[in-house]
């Protein structure tokens, strides 16, 4: 039986690349998925989706135009502006920080991106401190690994203190995940030549090295690292790509009890020169399968619900090698295809079955926009059977890849979900219940889950700076402003004596919308403001109205 085909109406890459890492992501928000690839030799290269099967290649701006050892891209919201952003890790060059202005991307030219300096090839999204902003991990070759804490004006401070950035070895793969489910992401570092890093997130912003778990002796040629929750117990598993005839490891999470590592059937026992992995329910069928690229003949191991995995032997289109992986739903009818990326670039597309589905894409207020680190929970009757599956949202999938920023189950013969519980990094919790399944749905923070078909994008008619919530508030409140029109915007908090404390947005394009920022009360310098009246000021550039810029003011109390 053949599960994939690979469409013949696209071309992917040129001549003079050398591929690399690929990501799904939908940089222009118009609901269907482009591919973006890094690329060693030339330029990146980045396709937009037209939505009937078919990609254009974008060939304007700094993007796609710009040159480095591009290894590795991660993709989120640093800003929160609506407008998901790049980091591309190079291997001999300074890496890049591209912003999306919502019609092109220009390239953050500030410290420390511009300065630091490493072989780097791993990089991810988190917010760590969970403070409603993205920070950033990059891993690096025969050089301390670096980490960024954004500061939530558009700037970021790189920390230089801790295990996480002192540790020295080869760095490949990043594998974000709170595999203790204590609310805060935690690290798995793969390295090539060495034991792997686990730190644990102490949930006070920093991180404690793991020496004694099943995980850091997983391999000591790791090339990729995958977390997911194969066995649907609740808690996130992770297996390990190992080359150099090194078996790969697979990791059974056992809660409060430690890692159990699986020591029985084939995916757990092959050995090669295995590059990439990624988890996946290619078959909707209420599991995740893994693929594993290999430098020669890739498997896709098939999850048999038991614990147990089979390989799928017959469908010759996915025996290629592959140096990276990601999944998504690039057609929109409900299934996962795959691009991989060896010496050329390759889109399969799933054939399809008969199983129900949900693609749920999950939007921010309080945590973070993009919402990486959320954890999605589906719970489902499936074979007769009561099953809860869970997703957490990720700024990295294996090795020099990322799938695409939605939560996508599989649910078998299950018409419906009987609850959908989302659980944010703020620490709110959304739950809906009876939602029906074969569906593109919106989490947005603190509100009821909807259909895409129920979503509208909605134009403001008016330039608009509304009264933040809650107020008075500790320890955080939102703020929340329109603009009817493409505009460049600053948000910034004062005292009562009018003194600047801290800088929420800061001369950022903005498309056209509704946007939701959040302040925990914290000047600029990270320290913690005393009780009283503060003023929120929102300065809109308005070049048609006599050159004058738009000013409105607000007041809020902050409480303690």
């Amino acid at each position: 039986m053949q599960f994939f085909s690979v469409p013949q109406e696209n071309t992917f890459g040129e001549e003079t690349s050398i591929p690399f890492g690929v990501s799904w992501v939908d940089f222009d928000n118009n609901k269907t998925l482009d591919v973006f690839v890094t690329n060693a030799r030339a330029a990146n290269l980045l396709y937009t989706n037209n939505g009937d099967g078919t990609f254009n290649r974008i060939t304007e701006g700094p993007l796609v135009n710009d040159s480095g050892t591009s290894f590795n891209s991660t993709w989120g919201d640093f800003n929160n502006d609506g407008n998901v952003d790049v980091f591309v890790a190079n291997s001999r060059h300074a890496n890049f920080l591209y912003m999306n202005n919502g019609s092109s991307f220009s390239r953050v030219n500030t410290d420390p991106f511009l300065t630091d300096l490493g072989r780097s090839s791993g990089c991810s999204w988190v917010d760590f401190d969970n403070d409603g902003y993205l920070d950033l991990f990059v891993a690096n070759r025969d050089l301390a690994n670096f980490l960024y804490r954004n500061n939530g004006d558009g700037t970021f401070i790189k920390i230089g203190q801790g295990e996480i950035v002192s540790d020295l070895s080869t760095s490949r793969a990043v594998a974000w995940a709170d595999y203790d489910n204590d609310g805060d992401s935690d690290l798995f570092v793969a390295n090539d030549g060495e034991a792997n890093f686990l730190y644990q997130n102490s949930g006070a912003g920093s991180f404690t090295r793991i020496t004694n778990s099943a995980v850091v002796n997983s391999g000591v040629a790791s090339q990729s690292a995958s977390w997911g929750d194969y066995d649907n117990d609740g808690d996130l598993d992770l297996f390990v790509a190992n080359i150099q005839g090194e078996r790969n490891r697979l990791l059974k999470n056992n809660g409060a009890l430690g890692f159990e590592e699986i020591l029985d059937g084939e995916i757990a026992n092959d050995r090669g020169f295995s590059i990439s992995s990624s988890w996946a329910d290619f078959d909707n069928d209420g599991d995740l399968d893994m693929f594993v690229g290999n430098g020669s003949l890739s498997v896709l191991y098939i999850n048999n619900g038991d614990g147990t995995f089979g390989k799928l032997e017959d469908d010759i289109t996915l025996r290629n090698g592959a140096r990276s992986n990601a999944w998504a739903d690039y057609d929109r009818d409900g299934d996962l295809d795959l691009f991989t990326i060896l010496r050329d670039e390759v889109l399969y597309s799933n054939l399809g079955n008969q199983n129900h589905w949900l693609n749920i894409n999950c939007i921010g207020v309080v945590s973070n926009r993009s919402a990486i680190g959320a954890k999605v929970r589906v719970k489902a009757i499936i074979g007769g059977q009561t099953y809860w599956q869970m997703r957490e949202i990720s700024g990295q999938t294996g090795v020099f890849s990322q799938n695409s920023l939605h939560a996508i189950f599989g649910l078998g013969d299950a018409a419906r979900a009987d609850s959908i519980v989302v659980e944010w990094p703020s620490g709110q919790v959304d739950i809906s219940e009876n939602v029906g399944s074969d569906q593109f749905l919106t989490a947005t923070e603190g509100q009821v889950i909807t259909s895409v078909g129920e979503s509208k994008i909605k134009i403001p008619a008016t330039f608009a700076l509304r009264q933040n919530y809650p107020n008075p508030f500790n320890p955080s409140t939102q703020i929340v402003y329109s603009l009817p029109a493409s505009t460049v915007a600053q948000l910034a908090i004062f005292n009562v004596t009018g003194q600047k404390i801290r800088t929420l947005v800061a001369n950022q394009s903005h498309a056209a919308g509704e946007f939701v920022v959040a302040w925990n009360g914290q000047d600029d310098l990270g320290n913690q403001v005393s009780s009283g009246v503060y003023f929120y000021r929102l300065q809109i550039r308005n070049k048609a109205i006599d050159g004058q810029d738009i000013i409105q003011v607000r007041k809020m109390i902050l409480l303690k």
